[in-house]
């Protein structure tokens, strides 16, 4: 990478960084958490879906739009196994599982160090296959990377530890269309829900 190059990068991430670090009225955070991820069975057209538990970290980067309004940019990673029962075979398909999703979170009232609120808003989750597994050999199937549309709902409270910094206590739930990865015989065409209890840190800005 040549000079020219560094320097634009450099003077690029000054400039994106500059409203962050010159905002003194709160209106900017960035959280950083970890997440368990608790996904849940899901069955239909003979196909019987149980994804494993795993943990994630998620990111999240804020803007205070009211006293009582704030949106959030959300990105999640995580690593996991969807496991299949499809005609009569077992299927094992680990792989990345990422969210880049947005919500509003309405914040109800303020009480001493304690910031309770309530969120929802949508984005996508996007499925990496690594390897395909059918009665415990590894197999070509033809599994292909998967971006689904996903619902996000949740509730949670920040406990105010110095001005600027605040623990995050909170739970979410995604809701979309369980993955299939392009393989057709493990299309269940049902709801996956995965809940997600966080715990983490807020930096105010």
């Amino acid at each position: 990478m040549n000079k020219t190059m560094r320097l634009t990068i450099f003077l690029g991430t000054l400039f994106l960084l500059c409203p962050l670090l010159l905002a003194q009225d709160g209106r900017f955070n960035v959280s950083l958490n970890f997440a368990g991820k608790l996904p849940r069975q899901t069955s239909g057209n003979g196909v019987v879906q149980s994804p494993t538990s795993s943990g994630g970290f998620l990111g999240t980067v804020g803007f205070r739009i009211s006293s009582k309004v704030s949106a959030d940019f959300n990105f999640e990673s995580t690593y996991n196994t969807e496991k299949y029962q499809a005609g009569g075979l077992f299927y094992q398909i680990p792989g990345d599982m990422r969210e880049f999703s947005g919500a509003l979170l309405f914040h109800p009232f303020r009480r001493g160090r304690w910031e309770p609120f309530f969120l929802a808003g949508g984005g996508i989750i996007a499925f990496g296959p690594a390897d395909t597994i059918i009665d415990g050999v590894s197999t070509p199937a033809g599994a292909v990377r998967q971006k689904l549309p996903t619902v996000l709902y949740g509730a949670g409270t920040d406990y105010r530890i110095i001005p600027n910094l605040a623990f995050r206590l909170q739970f979410r739930g995604l809701l979309y269309q369980p993955p299939d990865f392009g393989v057709r015989n493990l299309f269940s065409g049902g709801l996956a829900h995965t809940a997600e209890p966080t715990i983490g840190l807020v930096f105010n800005f």
